[in-house]
């Protein structure tokens, strides 16, 4: 019923639906959902909020995906809603809006006393690949460079399919060796991922890109709502980096959306500066920058912001995971 009503909202997010709060439930949080409804009972607005409750009455609501409808929805009512669903007397809510920036948006958040945080946890522009009606025109948007990247691949004998029961154990081994070579921590959580793929209930699309041996060397998958898809995950070892073996898994995963009828597909948080590399891969596609709205922060006390903001100093991945 909840992903249904959702489905009305042409600006919406996977981490609004049902699956995506049944996935953070099982990591400890709450997830608390709310609509609300015009003088006729239609529905005109909608959020899900992730609640962790502390001693001494504190909370923490987090929502991903901010919520879907006009803006004027997005009131003092709906965070002293949550409060009350659990008791809480001193709350930290922040919110992450997955909807384009606006200028109206921003003055109406700032006039209800929200703010930026000093440390946002997501990226503040994604690319937006609106897919051409064919795939010569998809091929013909590319950039010089990727094209020529992605016949590179195509030209070795490598295996591209759909994943259909993906591996934890299989994807882990590729995020580790990404994260050796690129110097990054991105443990995997296996148990984590088969939690989510349950949990999103047959939503997400995985191709995988093996060698010769068959042996996973790349990884993409997303998740589908509707005409749209949403990147999901990345992988690629050393051996498919030698091979463009990226380029190769992205163009089938593409195609893979295409005849599931998927119009539009967001490639995720780019940051220009902290990594040129991921941003000169997706903007390759001939994808469009799109500023979000992004994250908004507000509190009962400057004292649990400036805890929240120590937090993520410390543990940026766990503070919000």
């Amino acid at each position: 019923m909840w992903d249904r009503q959702l489905e009305r909202f042409p600006e919406r997010s996977f981490v609004q639906g049902f699956g995506w709060g049944r996935y953070k439930a099982a990591q400890g949080w709450t997830p608390i959902r709310f609509t609300a409804g015009d003088a006729d009972g239609t529905v005109v607005g909608m959020v899900q909020a992730l609640v962790r409750t502390y001693p001494c009455g504190l909370a923490v609501i987090w929502c991903p995906g901010g919520h879907a409808g006009p803006i004027e929805l997005w009131n003092p009512h709906l965070v002293e809603a949550c409060a009350r669903s659990v008791g809480a007397r001193h709350v930290y809510c922040r919110v992450t809006f997955m909807r384009p920036s606006t200028e109206p948006e921003k003055q109406h958040l700032r006039a209800l006393g929200w703010r930026r945080p000093a440390r946002p946890v997501s990226a503040p522009r994604t690319l937006i690949w609106t897919l051409p009606p064919t795939e010569d025109a998809m091929m013909a948007a590319l950039t010089g460079n990727w094209r020529h990247n992605l016949h590179r691949a195509l030209r070795r004998n490598l295996r591209v399919a759909e994943w259909r029961d993906p591996s934890p154990s299989a994807l882990a081994s590729l995020f580790e060796a990404m994260s050796a070579y690129k110097h990054l921590d991105m443990a995997f959580d296996q148990s984590g991922f088969s939690t989510l793929a349950r949990s999103l209930d047959g939503r997400t699309l995985v191709y995988a890109c093996e060698n010769e041996a068959g042996i996973p060397i790349a990884v993409r998958g997303c998740v589908i709502d509707g005409d749209t898809a949403w990147d999901l995950l990345a992988a690629s070892s050393p051996e498919g980096r030698r091979c463009y073996a990226s380029y190769a898994v992205l163009w089938a995963l593409i195609r893979g959306c295409r005849a599931r009828a998927v119009k539009t597909y967001d490639l995720g948080g780019i940051d220009p500066a902290a990594a040129p590399g991921v941003y000169a891969f997706k903007r390759g596609t001939g994808a469009s920058e799109r500023e979000q709205l992004g994250e908004w922060e507000w509190s009962t006390s400057s004292l649990l912001a400036r805890a929240v903001d120590l937090r993520l100093r410390l543990a940026p991945k766990a503070a919000l995971a």
